[in-house]
């Protein structure tokens, strides 16, 4: 399955109004969005299409942490890039945006 996703690209959109985020994910044909507030329990849906409860934080301005059972998200802005960092039990993925809203480019990192 990660071998399948690093051919893929995608184009991540993040919206914010003040504690209100709203992020599209756009893969091929295939649109994930999710809106949240911060600090506040939601339902989010994953690439899979599996929904689950979490909370996402903002720390800083530029970093978004989802903490919900078993997976810890990271995702920052850092200087042009959209770095997304995910943890699953033993798994460990990280995702690279080449630009922030532009195609992006998937690294699997080993741990």
């Amino acid at each position: 399955m990660i071998e399948k996703g690093n051919d893929l690209k995608s184009v991540s959109e993040i919206v914010q109004n003040g504690n209100h985020f709203k992020i599209t994910v756009t893969t091929g044909t295939k649109v994930l969005t999710n809106e949240f507030i911060v600090g506040q329990e939601t339902d989010v849906q994953t690439p899979t299409g599996a929904k689950m409860k979490a909370i996402i934080n903002l720390e800083g301005t530029n970093k978004l942490v989802l903490k919900a059972e078993n997976v810890t998200s990271i995702t920052e802005l850092t200087g042009d890039r959209l770095v997304n960092v995910s943890q699953m039990r033993c798994l460990r993925e990280a995702k690279t945006s080449a630009e922030f809203l532009k195609l992006s480019k998937t690294e699997t990192i080993s741990k």
